[in-house]
């Protein structure tokens, strides 16, 4: 896993700064994937409530509760993609 650069207790100040460049440039490039990423398992985490799963027993009870959460979210994104899709047809035939 990419995580962004964190600085180093006691490290020289003149190694510091030749390696800031470097060290900029690769946790922007981290940030920038990971960002994406979190915002969808954050929306995901906020429609369906996926991480309440305290009474799951076994792992195949676990499996079914996350990939049903997940067919549930992709369910919403489907209708609301429906419903933009009618508004915007209906709006051509009114022209």
């Amino acid at each position: 896993m990419l995580t962004p650069v964190k600085l180093v207790k006691g490290e020289p100040e003149n190694i510091r700064q030749r390696e800031k460049a470097c060290n900029d440039i690769f946790s922007r490039a981290v940030s920038s994937v990971r960002q994406p990423i979190e915002s969808f398992f954050n929306w995901l985490n906020e429609k369906t409530t996926i991480q309440r799963a305290s009474k799951v027993r076994s792992t195949k009870g676990l499996l079914l509760h996350i990939f049903g959460k997940i067919a549930a979210a992709l369910l919403v994104i489907s209708t609301n993609i429906l419903f933009l899709f009618s508004n915007a047809i209906s709006y051509l035939f009114l022209l």
